[in-house]
């Protein structure tokens, strides 16, 4: 088969309904290949629709609802069904965060402390030893 009579028959099936893969199958090439030989022939082919961010979508608002209502992530997680991460990420984008207690807190000795950590300063340190 000629080349001009394999493009007429790509160009037929592409026409017929067929998508790229059954074409490629048929005539012996890769999709890309057929694709490009569609573009040489002129045929247009619809393009992806363009995914836009239009706003909050009906997950991210129950999100937003729950955690107003003062649920954790963990919480919300489990109504929603989606894993604690995802609705971490999701309050983070929105601009909330999803840490409900400080990131630093009192630790008992006169400094400010990691979780559960004493703190390094020197106040601390002088704190200890008395």
């Amino acid at each position: 088969m000629d080349l001009a009579a394999r493009n007429e028959r790509i160009l037929q099936l592409y026409r017929s309904g067929m998508l790229l893969k059954e074409i490629a199958s048929e005539v012996d090439l890769k999709p890309h290949t057929v694709g490009g030989i569609l573009k040489k022939l002129g045929v247009e082919r619809p393009s992806k629709p363009q995914k836009r961010w239009n706003g909050r979508s009906d997950t991210s608002e129950k999100i937003a609802d729950l955690w107003e209502h003062g649920l954790c992530a963990s919480q919300i997680a489990e109504r929603i069904g989606m894993s604690q991460c995802s609705v971490s990420q999701e309050l983070t984008r929105m601009g909330l965060t999803s840490a409900k207690t400080p990131r630093h807190r009192y630790d008992g000795i006169g400094g400010i402390g990691g979780r559960g950590r004493a703190d390094k300063s020197a106040f601390a340190r002088m704190a200890r030893r008395t």
